[in-house]
């Protein structure tokens, strides 16, 4: 995972802007902002991701890196974006948790493991209109991906603990903290690689 990344982005862009200026240095209106201000709304926008969906990235060895979110605020979210929450604190609404695997190059994959909200009266979290077929790209909330390959033994060493630490949430944390009702169904989109092993882990 490249945690510098961004220095090299900055770097083309004011190169770029140098090609549209001719050179010239200190243009105001040009196509394309500078650097420093793009850093600067990178900063905003890292504050407020901090407040709103604070996240972790770490490093596991001899297997890969990851990236993590927590689930409570995952999951209130989800509940949130999908127009669920007034309903949430009268009845249960209906949630699936997932997890798959897919090939980002030909060397480097991922696996991601989330929810999806499946309830009959969701809305489509980016339009917030109500549709028959809500496009699961819109619909699949992120708990936790893990930069590696798509394994049996990736999968039952890393995620077991994100499996109960969803279970819990749902069944203690959203009800007693935040008066959020929450039923959880399973979507075994990897049960090759899983076989028995997700039954025994949320049991």
């Amino acid at each position: 995972m490249d945690f510098r990344g961004a220095a090299l982005f900055y770097s083309g862009i004011e190169v770029l802007r140098m090609v549209e200026t001719e050179g010239e240095k200190y243009v105001k209106g040009t196509t394309l902002p500078c650097s420093v201000d793009m850093g600067r709304w990178a900063l905003a926008i890292e504050a407020f991701g901090d407040t709103k969906m604070p996240f972790k990235v770490g490093h596991i060895p001899d297997v890969s890196e990851f990236i993590a979110f927590e689930p409570a605020d995952v999951i209130r979210l989800a509940i949130e974006g999908t127009g669920l929450t007034e309903d949430s604190k009268v009845r249960f609404v209906q949630l699936s948790d997932s997890i798959d695997g897919a090939l980002i190059t030909n060397n480097i994959g991922h696996v991601c493991y989330g929810v999806k909200v499946i309830d009959r009266k969701c809305v489509d979290p980016t339009t917030k209109q109500k549709t028959a077929a809500l496009q699961s790209r819109n619909n699949v909330f992120p708990i936790v991906i893990l930069i590696g390959k798509e394994n049996t033994k990736n999968v039952q060493q890393f995620f077991p603990v994100y499996f109960s630490a969803v279970q819990k949430v749902c069944k203690e944390t959203l009800p007693q903290i935040y008066g959020l009702n929450v039923e959880l169904t399973h979507n075994d989109d990897m049960s090759e690689l899983l076989g028995n092993f997700w039954g025994e882990v949320v049991q």
